[in-house]
């Protein structure tokens, strides 16, 4: 099974048994081969979105199988050690990832700078074309937000900076284009905000 086809026998969050990831497409392009997505209710299929992201990114790519594993809730302990990321698959070129916010406040914003540091360069190893770090939406001092939030960000930005075929998403100060996620505390009826405490985007 294609979908099954790891890199590393030896590495078990290559077999973990999500039972819950979403994925569309249907071809792997040499262009753009496959495409996996790790974390937690940032990215989750599962959750609003509902695949939209999987499927559009996919009819963008000329239908390329785009994966996603990751799941609410997950720390980046999670998502690193038990969620199959693009390193599992032979076929697949460009790694998209988020965590740290889980449990952020448990642990030294060095160790989750490092861990995810440690991370994309496991994915590099691999030889991936890219890998690409989602960054948080700001959510009005709710969850994602003062200054280990920010910390946390600042240390994904430089990891970016200072890595070949790395990039980082800020979302903090607005995505050009993108209404939604420009304003958040000012935004009362945005639907892709988690109404009990609208901090998810």
């Amino acid at each position: 099974d294609e979908d099954n086809e790891e890199v590393s026998n030896e590495s078990t969050r290559c077999f973990s048994d999500l039972g819950d990831g979403t994925r569309a497409g249907g071809v792997t392009p040499s262009t753009y081969g496959r495409i996996v997505i790790v974390g937690d209710s940032l990215l989750d299929g599962n959750g609003s979105t509902e695949g939209m992201v999987e499927q559009t990114l996919s009819n963008v790519l000329d239908g390329t199988v785009v994966v996603n594993n990751a799941i609410s809730g997950a720390s980046l302990d999670d998502i690193v050690e038990g969620q199959p990321s693009c390193g599992c698959y032979s076929n697949c070129k460009w790694s998209i990832i988020n965590g740290g916010i889980n449990g952020m406040d448990e642990q030294s914003v060095t160790k989750t700078i490092n861990t995810m540091k440690n991370f994309v360069q496991r994915e590099l190893n691999t030889g991936k074309e890219g890998v690409i770090i989602q960054g948080y939406a700001p959510d009005c001092d709710i969850y994602a937000s003062g200054s280990t939030f920010n910390a946390i960000m600042d240390g994904y930005r430089d990891i970016a900076a200072s890595t070949a075929k790395v990039w980082f998403v800020d979302p903090r100060t607005g995505l050009p284009g993108h209404p939604l996620l420009g304003q958040p505390c000012d935004d009362t009826t945005n639907i892709y905000r988690i109404e009990e405490h609208n901090s998810h985007p």
